[in-house]
C-alpha cells in the first residue's frame, strides 16, 4: 500500500464515521463495527494523537465497549 492509498483509505473511514454518527451511530457502536480490539486501542492511545481530540468520557466509551466483547 502507498502512501496516497494510505491517505485515502483514512479519508474514506473519516466519512464512514461522520456519516454513521450523523445516523444516530455512537461512538460503541463504531468501535464495535471496525472490530478494534483492546490492543489496537493501546496502539492508537500511544502512538497516535487520538487522545488529542477524544475527551475523557469519549475514552471511557470506547473502553467500556472493548470490555463488552
Amino acid at each position: 500500500m502507498n502512501k496516497e492509498t494510505s491517505l485515502l483509505d483514512m479519508a474514506d473511514a473519516q466519512i464512514l464515521g461522520f456519516v454513521s454518527h450523523r445516523n444516530g451511530s455512537s461512538l460503541a457502536d463504531l468501535v464495535r463495527a471496525m472490530g478494534l480490539t483492546p490492543q489496537e486501542w493501546e496502539i492508537l492511545k500511544n502512538e497516535y494523537p487520538t487522545t488529542a481530540y477524544l475527551g475523557e468520557a469519549d475514552m471511557l466509551e470506547i473502553e467500556a465497549a472493548l470490555q463488552d466483547r
